[in-house]
């Protein structure tokens, strides 16, 4: 077998042996989070992110208040280090995984684009 061969063969098993753990990757940020956008006034600061694993894809909920079933968020992705997503009002959130916890930010696209911290815990 010529070496090219053998590495070609090694990438294949290295793809294959790694493809179930990238599915896995994200399957910590299932369920429902909860948090509070710091000095965000005109409406209620409380929001609740929901996500759910489907077929290796996330589908992501964002919502006001602490909200059950919230809307779903335009762009959703969900990497092995947070979760990013633009919500029905077009605002950016970008989150970092820290255990149980998300910390980020969101900016808000409407009126000054002003950047809010923003932390979420797992339910």
């Amino acid at each position: 077998m010529s070496r090219q061969h053998l590495y070609i063969l090694a990438f294949s098993i290295t793809m294959v042996l790694s493809a179930p753990s990238l599915a896995q990757d994200i399957g910590w940020a299932a369920g429902t989070w909860k948090g509070r956008i710091e000095g965000f006034r005109g409406q209620d600061p409380t929001r609740t992110l929901s996500i759910a694993i489907d077929g290796g894809a996330a589908k992501c909920g964002w919502g006001e208040g602490f909200r059950s079933n919230p809307p779903a968020a335009k762009n959703c992705s969900v990497s092995a280090t947070g979760v990013k997503l633009t919500s029905g009002a077009n605002n950016q959130i970008d989150l970092r995984r820290s255990g149980n916890t998300l910390s980020g930010t969101m900016t808000t696209t409407a009126g000054d684009g002003k950047t809010y911290n923003l932390t979420m815990k797992k339910e």
